[in-house]
């Protein structure tokens, strides 16, 4: 059973309302606190996305990634009252009702549909399980993806596999890496290569439908965790990284200058559970062999911005590890941010001594 701490501050305003307020309440529902923590974002083939399995008749989620011009029907599994607000969770009511209710021609905004069990406002803790969906009037296509890598190169390539282009005709491949944007028109069923890509980069793949942008396949950024030495040439602008890491993770990056200089990692953002459940460490070589330049070991929430270490070998290996809950995509941790620079100079090395005088 899930057990929460609620604001004192709506515990004192439904201790302060009296029968005759209770009974006069009709709509625009307004709760304070927000479940889950996470901003939703509903999937973009027009198919149900569970909000949560356990949320309570008297909190409110975010749903982000809304189109505009979209419309939306949230829902809930159980008898409820559903009120939506828009921009902010106190923000104007964009539609309200018994469930389900949809939301139509949204402005793009998030969506702050608040749950509650009826117009009166009243609230219950028992699990419902909540639901959003964009209606859409057109079918979207469908695609899968694989990943192929020459190390020799340092490059991957996106092997695109269309199963459908929708009811569109044809759909128009995009992609998106370094904020430059490429784009193959007019394709159909089939297999379609995009790249090669840099190793350590990510593109940002569409594929828009042949008529209605509502029905756009957004693929998303497609993160390819590489078992090649990633390279980061000696004197080039700082490899940009991120990862927003899964339950039961295990995932490693491995990094090799290229060039004659010293390597530095450095943190710019980006959180992790405890080291009783969460695990990351930073090598100085390219495996797990190398000294550790890391650890972590805190065992409380650990925010890594402002974490920096450089190698004297020339190459790091990262490696991290989750359990099977509050990872960053469960909402409960923060995205990370690093970047990867190699000096076009090498850094100095010492050893430290101590030679002590007990007379003085």
């Amino acid at each position: 059973m899930r057990t929460k701490r609620y604001p004192s501050l709506l515990v004192a305003l439904v201790a302060g309302l009296t029968a005759p307020d209770m009974a006069l309440a009709q709509g625009d529902c307004l709760t304070t606190a927000q479940y889950p923590s996470a901003v939703i974002i509903p999937a973009g083939d027009g198919t149900p996305t569970t909000i949560s399995t356990c949320n309570f008749l008297t909190e409110y989620s975010n749903v982000g990634g809304i189109l505009p011009g979209g419309n939306y029907q949230f829902a809930v599994a159980a008898s409820a009252y559903i009120t939506v607000r828009e921009g902010t969770f106190n923000g104007p009511v964009v539609a309200q009702g018994n469930s389900p209710v949809v939301v139509e021609d949204a402005s793009g905004a998030n969506l702050f549909p608040h749950w509650t069990v009826d117009a009166s406002c009243a609230t219950a803790t028992s699990c419902v399980t909540t639901t959003v969906q964009m209606l859409l009037n057109c079918v979207p296509p469908g695609a899968a993806y694989t990943f192929s890598e020459d190390c020799e190169a340092g490059t991957f390539t996106v092997h695109l596999n269309i199963t459908s282009v929708g009811d569109g005709g044809t759909v128009d491949v995009a992609w998106t890496v370094g904020g430059e944007t490429e784009e193959l028109t007019g394709q159909g069923v089939g297999q379609v290569d995009l790249g090669p890509f840099p190793l350590g980069t990510a593109p940002e793949v569409v594929l828009h439908h042949g008529t209605d942008p509502m029905c756009d396949l957004q693929l998303g950024t497609l993160s390819y965790q590489s078992d090649c030495p990633i390279p980061v040439v000696c004197g080039a602008p700082a490899l940009q990284q991120s990862y927003c890491y899964v339950n039961s993770d295990n995932t490693s990056w491995t990094y090799q200058a290229d060039g004659a200089g010293s390597l530095r990692l450095t943190f710019l953002a980006g959180s992790i559970e405890s080291a009783s459940f969460d695990h990351l460490t930073i090598y100085d070589g390219p495996d797990a062999t190398g000294d550790q330049l890391f650890d972590h070991t805190q065992t409380s929430q650990f925010q890594l911005a402002g974490l920096e270490v450089f190698s004297a070998t020339g190459s790091f290996f990262m490696v991290m590890t989750s359990d099977g809950s509050v990872s960053c995509s469960s909402g409960s941790q923060t995205p990370w941010e690093w970047e990867v620079v190699c000096l076009d100079c090498e850094i100095p090395t010492a050893t430290v001594s101590l030679d002590e005088d007990c007379e003085t």
